[in-house]
């Protein structure tokens, strides 16, 4: 910016004489107010007289100052200087959008009378956003400027502390018979009145009268209050405040409750508010620079507190001691970091901000207090022990921690840092576990479990990367049933160690009914998945069921390692029975005709949210040693050979061949039951083939004997061959007839001569496809057709669908369909079509016209009664 100005002395008479004159252009309020202040200022002034009583004035402008984030606009102002009395003849500005004037005088620079005038000023941008409202002000401040007199009232109004919403507040300021005072209400929860003085030594001395006032509006971020802790103060105050000696202030509570949300179940609403209450009325002083807190007493559901301490320049020390409810010290803690506890511990702490190697000191006693884990809130009880804390290390005595009276005794060390996190472990836990325990992370798979095991674990490291070393013996068997009906048993003499993240397994059978499952082996858990694997596993007479499905018995010897990052499982099984006997339904008729059912959503198996189970790869020659039998409604055999299970566990792939030993099979809907006189099943044709899809290949020859009406026995062979998705059937018989021809003599009982000739119709196919087709159709049989009646109702009654199809044996076909809409007991839509179609389908014609259709709409009416009877209404 620009200075610039003149300016002379007169020294002649008694006084010096001053003229003096200047201008300031655009000069930067920053560098003058240490950054404070941004912006440019605009000015002139001009003083002439002696030099105690000068006359003159000063004018200044700016567009723009900048105080912080606050804008302050349109400054414009003006003081006029008569010998020495200044008046303040205008001073505006526009702060955050709000018009601000001053008017007044100073006489002489001893007198003040000036007035501040402002309406709704934001005040968020005074305050860093912590305090929010709009301020106003009407005062008069005058009186000798080392002593002013305020007279007027400041409000805020639309006021949120932190974001939280808080009531409006009025402050009056008043001077009457020379004693300044002030009084008002602050979120209308806090009654104030006083006086203050500024002459001598400056002083306030405020009284405080508060009833029934939440303090957590005024210690944001309300973080208790969001947690559901309530809060109630109610008492009186005096603050005593002047230049030259310390603040003294005290405070006497007549009420002081908390409410905390104690968790009642497993659920997120299972919670009920326990009020922990101030039992005798207290005084908390503030002197000398400290915070005196005497002896507190607070009382509640198994809680009775002694609370005492200061805080300040002689030191800060806090002493607890009494009983406590676990269950209000889980209600304090972060959502989730604590799982649900029980019962009453007692406790003698100590805390202090002047020993920073001991700020936290004491015991805490245990006493049967219950402890809620796992989906299932299994309940572990602490019997007893000690906890101690000393020089921030945590020291466990004996803690005794109980499950269904098999009881494990913890102890060691937890070292703390200088922020009280935790740097090191050193604990030990020994005793006997029960085998319920396990319902922790089984959850409702578990039905029950019975028996016990000795654990013995150590712990040391840090809690990041914890060194761990320990075992598990089953010194007796431990039985465990689970919701399918599984039952399962760890034999005794197993042993379970660990060392770090490696885990080794020893003897460790499980005898599932009359079979077992040895384990003997070791793997490294590391990266979510197991790692260096060497487990062998042994079978015996293992029983594997599914009722209505199959049953197997296997033995067999596996061997699982990881090679190269992936698990693989080799080795050999010997099935030594098996029996599959799944039936399958073939009403294929009924199955069109039924609506498809809405599928259901359902979560994701292990092998999708566990990619390296899925990623299992096999190796397994699968002997077919015993009685591997086949018997459901299409066959009744026996199964021979060897196959290779191969692939991963998340795609499996199968190879060899088993040969089909006897027995008979069927085929729906057709007469007759087959010899099995020979078959195979080949798995490994599709590979070799290079065929689309890795899918077995059937070739099965049957043979029957069949008896028509003349009592002719005719020798007829099915072949079956080709892959799954692509079988053949080929008919031959000792007659010479066909395929096509043995078709039809097995359904309709007569050779294709006596169709043709129209010999011997039958009235009814119902007794050959009893068991294929639904009661809702009807079949008629003639020596020329066969005809099919369907008759269907959906959505009740509204929607009926009849049907007739008629199948000549000369190629000949006839077709009539109706979709009848019931809208209303009398109203109706029916449509039909009919058509006939020949043996080359090239032509569609009934009675002379192609394709007949009709849509009809009836309306049912009884003549009967008045007019509005007639038409139903």
């Amino acid at each position: 910016g620009k200075l610039r100005g003149n300016a002379s002395v007169l020294l002649t008479g008694r006084k010096p004489q001053i003229t003096a004159s200047g201008e300031a252009q655009n000069i930067s309020i920053s560098q003058l107010s240490d950054g404070r202040v941004d912006g440019m200022l605009n000015g002139r002034i001009k003083l002439t007289g002696p030099v105690d009583q000068l006359s003159g004035y000063a004018d200044f402008t700016s567009d723009r100052l900048d105080v912080g984030q606050t804008p302050i606009t349109g400054i414009v102002g003006r003081m006029d200087l008569n010998r020495g009395n200044i008046q303040v003849s205008k001073l505006r500005a526009v702060v955050a959008g709000v018009p601000v004037t001053s008017s007044g005088k100073i006489t002489a620079g001893s007198d003040l009378d000036l007035t501040v005038l402002f309406s709704n000023l934001p005040i968020s941008d005074f305050t860093g956003g912590m305090v929010a409202g709009l301020a106003s002000m009407d005062m008069r401040i005058r009186g000798k400027v080392t002593n002013p007199e305020l007279d007027g009232e400041v409000t805020l109004k639309k006021t949120s502390i932190s974001g939280q919403p808080v009531k409006d507040s009025r402050m009056v300021f008043s001077v009457q018979k020379d004693v300044r005072s002030f009084k008002g209400n602050l979120f209308d929860a806090i009654q104030i009145a006083g006086r203050y003085g500024f002459s001598g030594p400056a002083f306030v001395i405020s009284q405080v009268v508060f009833n029934n006032f939440d303090p957590q509006t005024l210690l944001p971020p309300q973080f208790a209050s969001r947690a559901g802790v309530t809060s109630i103060l109610s008492g009186n105050g005096r603050i005593h405040l002047e230049t030259g000696r310390p603040p003294e202030a005290i405070f006497a509570f007549t009420r002081m409750e908390f409410g905390l949300p104690v968790k009642t179940g497993p659920e997120r609403g299972d919670r009920k508010t326990e009020i922990v209450r101030l039992i005798n009325p207290a005084l908390i002083r503030y002197e000398k620079g400290n915070l005196v807190i005497p002896q507190l007493i607070f009382g509640g559901k198994g809680t009775r507190l002694e609370v005492a301490g200061t805080y300040g320049t002689d030191g800060s020390k806090l002493h607890a001691r009494g009983d406590l409810d676990l269950g209000l010290l889980s209600a304090l803690a972060p959502a989730g970091l604590l799982p649900r506890l029980d019962g009453m511990v007692v406790l003698d702490l100590n805390a202090t901000a002047d020993d920073p190697k001991n700020p936290v000191s004491g015991d805490i006693y245990l006493a049967g207090n219950h402890i809620s884990l796992g989906p299932n809130n299994t309940q572990l009880t602490l019997r007893s022990g000690r906890i101690s804390i000393r020089n921030k290390v945590v020291s466990l005595n004996e803690v005794r921690v109980s499950y269904e009276e098999e009881e494990l005794v913890a102890g060691g060390q937890i070292f703390l840092d200088d922020k009280l996190g935790i740097s090191n472990l050193l604990l030990s836990f020994e005793g006997a576990v029960s085998a319920g325990i396990l319902a922790m992370y089984m959850g409702e798979d578990l039905y029950s479990a019975t028996g016990r095991a000795h654990l013995k674990v150590d712990v040391a490291g840090s809690p990041a990367e914890p060194k761990i070393l320990g075992r598990i013996n089953f010194k007796e068997s431990v039985r465990l049933f689970f919701r399918n009906g599984r039952d399962v048993t760890l034999s005794p003499g197993g042993q379970i160690s660990f060392a770090g993240n490696t885990v080794q397994l020893s003897q460790l059978r499980l005898a599932i009914e009359d079979g077992t499952v040895d384990l003997d082996g070791h793997f490294r858990w590391a990266e979510g998945r197991p790692q260096d694997v060497q487990l062998a596993i042994k079978i015996r007479n293992l029983v594997e069921r599914s009722p209505g499905t199959y049953e197997l018995e296997a033995m067999g010897d596996l061997l699982l390692t990881s090679q190269n990052e992936e698990l693989v499982l080799a080795g050999s099984v010997d099935l030594l029975n098996a029996r599959y006997e799944k039936k399958y339904d073939v009403n294929l008729v009924d199955r069109l005709l039924t609506p498809a059912s809405r599928t259901s959503e359902s979560s994701k198996s292990l092998v999708e949210t566990t990619p390296w189970i899925g990623q299992l790869k096999f190796d397994i020659s699968v002997l077919l040693t015993g009685d591997i039998e086949v018997d459901n409604n299409f066959a009744q055999t026996k199964l021979e050979g060897q196959v290779h299970v191969g692939g991963t566990l998340a795609s499996p792939s199968i190879g060899g061949i088993v040969t089909l030993s006897g027995g008979q099979f069927r085929i729906p809907m057709l007469r007759g039951n087959y010899e099995i006189k020979e078959g195979s099943i080949d798995f490994d044709r599709a590979k070799l083939s290079r065929h689309t899809k890795d899918e077995p290949y059937l070739d099965v020859l049957g043979e029957m004997i069949f008896t028509d009406r003349m009592d002719n026995e005719h020798i007829i062979n099915l072949r079956l061959s080709g892959f799954v998705s692509q079988m053949r059937l080929e008919w031959s018989s000792s007659s010479g007839l066909n395929s096509a021809q043995v078709l039809t003599l097995l359904m309709l009982n007569r050779t294709p001569d006596e169709v043709r000739r129209g010999a011997g119709g039958l009235p009814d196919l119902g007794g050959m496809l009893e068991g294929y087709v639904p009661l809702n159709l009807q079949l008629g049989l003639t020596s020329e057709a066969v005809q099919v009646f369907v008759d269907r109702r959906f959505w009740g009654e509204h929607v009926v669908l009849k049907g007739n199809v008629e199948v000549g044996f000369l190629g000949q076909q006839q077709q009539e369909a109706q979709l009848i809409f019931r809208i209303h007991d009398r109203v109706q839509i029916m449509s039909r079509v009919r058509r006939r179609i020949t043996e080359d389908d090239a032509t569609f014609q009934e009675e002379g016209n192609d394709v007949q259709s009709r849509i009809e709409l009836k309306y049912k009416m009884d003549f009967k009664g008045s007019v509005r009877d007639m038409l139903g209404f």
